[in-house]
């Protein structure tokens, strides 16, 4: 997939995000754009988006407590190496990547900030538990950052890691608009043709070759392109060979 085509879709979700008044800013998408855009040809290119604001009024159902509004800010570092035909695995694909998702939540007629937290991490150093090379779980560090030793009696715990494919920021974008604003509200957004289009290219770019690596697992005799045979344990350490 050439970089225009990824360019093309953050460019499509800016409008579209800035239009159902999601956003009010969207530089930090620009200077993402701008980043691709300037690497060299041939060479990885990367872009850093740090607190990226999505409004969304109202709260997600059964969250407690019950918010009149909340605010989602978006991080994400990625570094990607434009796809040949000697790059047939994640690992050749994706030489960095981070996301992390701070939610913050305000009830009405009240000051108070109530905050939640997700993240995504490219990391398979860890040892004591089991460690999927992706892995998604509650908290991060902003989150951490965020509410210091504040956390009223909360209960946060490491584990469980689960095992989730890496995200880039079109992948990103729409991760929250699914998982966190009711299909009512962006199902003109999503069900959309061009929408539609830009999710697929990255999903077919990034995802297509990370569950290839897992099904080559369950299947070795299968038709299946795997160049690295052993990359279905970084991501599903679980599995049993």
């Amino acid at each position: 997939m050439s970089k225009s085509t990824i360019i093309q879709g953050i460019q499509f979700l800016s409008i579209e995000l800035k239009k159902l008044g999601f956003c009010e800013n969207i530089n930090q998408l620009d200077e993402a754009i701008k980043s691709i855009q300037t690497a060299k040809p041939n060479q990885p290119w990367s872009y850093s988006i740090k607190d990226f604001p999505i409004f969304i009024t109202g709260t997600s159902r059964n969250a407690i407590p019950t918010l009149e509004s909340m605010t989602l800010y978006l991080s994400i570092s990625f570094k990607e190496k434009p796809k040949n035909k000697d790059a047939n695995t994640v690992s050749e694909l994706i030489v960095e990547s981070s996301f992390s998702l701070l939610i913050q939540g305000k009830k009405k007629d009240e000051e108070k900030y109530y905050y939640s937290g997700w993240h995504l991490d490219n990391d398979s150093s860890g040892t004591e538990f089991i460690h999927p090379q992706y892995h998604i779980s509650f908290g991060g560090i902003d989150f951490k950052n965020r509410i210091g030793e504040n956390t009223n009696n909360l209960l946060l715990l490491k584990s469980p890691r689960l095992p989730h494919p890496p995200l880039d920021v079109i992948l990103s974008i729409d991760y929250i608009l699914k998982h966190f604003i009711e299909n009512d509200r962006h199902k003109e957004l999503t069900e959309s043709v061009s929408y539609q289009t830009y999710i697929k290219n990255s999903q077919r770019r990034i995802w297509q070759p990370y569950y290839t690596a897992i099904a080559k697992h369950w299947c070795p005799g299968c038709n299946l392109t795997v160049e690295n045979q052993t990359e279905n344990i970084l991501y599903l350490p679980q599995l049993i060979k």
